[in-house]
């Protein structure tokens, strides 16, 4: 159990990282959302919270593969300078309900998991970072409508702020994944990891 929290907290650390260099995405999501997938099909017995969660990954993947191919284009750039499109702010939207729902059921699985083994700390950090990430994701949802009526210049500082919430979001349950993995599996871990880029390399930063 302990190399499917791994696999985990892995999968939503690369799935989260959206780095473009020159126009090359160096981290696809699909590898992320398939290692997701990879650990929670290892929990989806235990409760169906995982199964939902699983599910989420599951849309997240094809999504990611069909953008990779070139057939959608979802996400838009805070640093280009370009406004966006409904496309573009319609598939951000999807995009970001899912990733909602897949967190959720990522989050209700391991305080069901962690209720059964009488882990209380752990369950109430699961459902304060479900809330966390919720209350993150529902206001960069309500912004986005917002997005064809102003400017995304005008708005950057708030959107960067929310940017910023849903980033610590996720982290937050990266880092609940490695602690679930380390209590309800019963055995120690640790682990990191870095990014750096190149020189006259362009960064975009996206969302």
């Amino acid at each position: 159990m302990k190399i499917a929290f791994s696999r985990i907290a892995w999968g939503l650390a690369l799935a989260l990282i959206d780095v473009t260099i020159n126009g090359f995405d160096l981290l696809p999501d699909v590898v992320g959302y398939g290692l997701l997938m990879a650990g929670l099909a290892k929990l989806v017995s235990r409760n169906r919270m995982y199964k939902l969660a699983w599910n989420a990954a599951a849309v997240q993947l094809i999504l990611s593969v069909l953008a990779l191919l070139g057939l959608t284009r979802s996400g838009f750039s805070l640093t280009g300078g370009i406004e966006p499109s409904l496309n573009a702010l319609a598939l951000t939207a999807a995009g970001l309900a899912i990733e909602l729902a897949m967190l959720y059921g990522l989050c209700e699985g391991i305080r069901l998991d962690a209720l059964e083994r009488n882990k209380e700390r752990l369950a109430r950090s699961a459902r304060n970072r479900r809330h966390f990430a919720f209350a993150s994701g529902a206001g960069m949802l309500f912004q986005l409508p917002f997005q064809l009526n102003q400017s995304l210049q005008e708005m950057l500082p708030f959107v960067i702020l929310l940017a910023l919430c849903v980033l610590f979001a996720w982290l937050s349950i990266v880092a609940l994944a490695r602690q679930a993995g380390r209590e309800i599996a019963g055995n120690p871990g640790s682990g990191g990891g870095g990014l750096d880029g190149g020189e006259g390399s362009v960064i975009d930063v996206r969302m």
